[in-house]
């Protein structure tokens, strides 16, 4: 089932279920990530509802699927290894698979578009949800659905009639924070009664990000939203990095801290919830190029790892120290016991201990480094929320960036950049998709006979 962004997924799907259970038929829902899950939770609390890696790691120990429905939401962000695991373990076990999603949104950090590959390659049957409902003023609805439909330029040239692109030269961070600082009245107003962002605010580089949460933490401390003394936590502090960098082992220097993407990347012997240091970098020639990094965790073990195959898994950076006080919005960004990855909440102070207790009661353990403030996230982080208001910012996005974060508001959308004419420029040409097997071999083919190319039938096979 294809919808694009706002179209009403998650309630379609809330419909769905009730219909595989009223045909007495066991339904297994599945998403790539833990924050869609919590999301699925929320609109079908009865439901099965896990991971799709929690699913297949359980699937190994032997599962009863037969006549069994399995629905995936979020199925853009399905990598090829484990959408090729699910549907080997769904035709051996007799089970209906179904997925739910938009391809057009961001895809799997892990290799392979699974979504993508299926929807232009294979004969899979497919219905559609076209019309939007999230957005309210019929002329950002129409700007959305232009973008959904790949037309990013046109899509942004409807929002910059409305004045909702705001060209702000070296000062738009600032202006963003101010925009942010007034829909959410000074920190004040963040989250909704149902739980969702009040005001999503979204950037594309760490590095902007920070900048942008230093202007918002200043003006919330000087007028009372932030309080108490000021805390010192240490934290992993991502750096923006490429994928190429991530690739070479000349990028890793002694005594940077690495860490896992999320817990959907796997590299054997690493977790996602530790922040891992650099010992040392080995670089073996051609022919097998083999860019070898020794890292070390917390416990003095030693992890050698390929990042020539598996840096694009990886997130560097270093652990320093982040400035807290009572008020702040954290992001949590690993799995641990009592939080998920993504999870926001506000800060309370610190208890006996000097431990991090937010005002939910969760007290975050002193070993946590994977806590960042929670003011502003990446396009990839911000999929599947929604908010009634959005602040965008930034220098430069990809396309699949610009129709994420764009579509996320109820109400209205706010962007900053330092140069529209550079942004629409960039947004005509960044289509931020990834070049994939079957991709290639058509070009190749065309470049050979000058002709059009492409397989009309594609089977997996281990």
């Amino acid at each position: 089932m294809r919808g694009v962004a706002g179209a009403g997924k998650t309630t379609a799907l809330k419909e769905f279920h009730a219909g595989v259970d009223a045909a007495g038929k066991s339904h297994v829902l599945l998403a790539p990530t833990t924050k869609a899950v919590e999301a699925l939770k929320r609109e079908i609390p009865e439901g099965q509802v896990q991971t799709v890696e929690a699913f297949l790691l359980a699937s190994q120990k032997g599962a009863q699927l037969q006549d069994a429905v399995i629905t995936v939401d979020e199925w853009g962000l399905l990598s090829n290894r484990s959408g090729h695991a699910l549907l080997r373990i769904a035709k051996e076990q007799g089970a209906l698979v179904r997925f739910v999603g938009d391809t057009r949104q961001h895809v799997a950090v892990e290799a392979g578009d699974f979504g993508r590959t299926l929807e232009q390659h294979s004969n899979l049957r497919s219905v559609s949800i076209s019309k939007i409902s999230r957005q309210r003023d019929p002329e950002y609805r129409a700007a959305v659905m232009e973008m959904a439909s790949s037309k990013i330029t046109e899509g942004l040239a409807r929002l910059d009639q409305k004045g909702w692109i705001h060209e702000e030269k070296s000062g738009y961070l600032i202006e963003a924070a101010k925009r942010y600082l007034e829909l959410s009245g000074c920190g004040k107003k963040l989250v909704t009664e149902r739980g969702e962002p009040h005001v999503l605010a979204v950037g594309p580089t760490h590095a902007e990000i920070r900048a942008f949460t230093a202007d918002v933490r200043a003006a919330m401390r000087s007028e009372g939203a932030l309080s108490g003394p000021v805390i010192k936590r240490r934290a992993f502090i991502a750096h923006d990095t490429t994928r190429a960098m991530r690739r070479d082992s000349n990028t890793y220097t002694p005594g940077m801290a690495v860490t896992l993407v999320s817990e959907k990347t796997k590299v054997r012997g690493l977790s996602a919830r530790e922040v891992y240091t650099v010992k040392q970098n080995q670089t073996q020639s051609a022919p097998k190029k083999k860019d070898f990094v020794t890292l070390v965790d917390a416990h003095g073990k030693e992890h050698k790892i390929n990042v020539h195959t598996k840096g694009q898994k990886l997130e560097l950076g270093a652990i320093g120290e982040i400035e807290l006080q009572a008020g702040d919005r954290l992001w949590f960004r690993a799995n641990s016991s009592g939080v998920t990855n993504g999870t926001l909440a506000s800060l309370a102070g610190t208890d006996e201990q000097g431990r991090l207790v937010t005002t939910g009661g969760f007290v975050v353990p002193e070993d946590y480094l994977k806590i960042a403030h929670g003011y502003a996230t990446t396009s990839h982080s911000s999929q599947g929320l929604t908010a009634n208001f959005a602040v965008v910012f930034g220098a430069s996005f990809d396309q699949k960036a610009i129709y994420v974060s764009h579509s996320r508001a109820r109400e209205r959308v706010d962007t900053y950049v330092p140069s529209k004419e550079a942004f629409l420029t960039r947004a005509e040409r960044a289509q931020g998709e990834r070049l994939g097997v079957l991709e290639a071999i058509a070009d190749a083919k065309r470049k050979n006979d000058g002709q059009s190319w492409r397989p009309r039938h594609l089977e997996l096979r281990g």
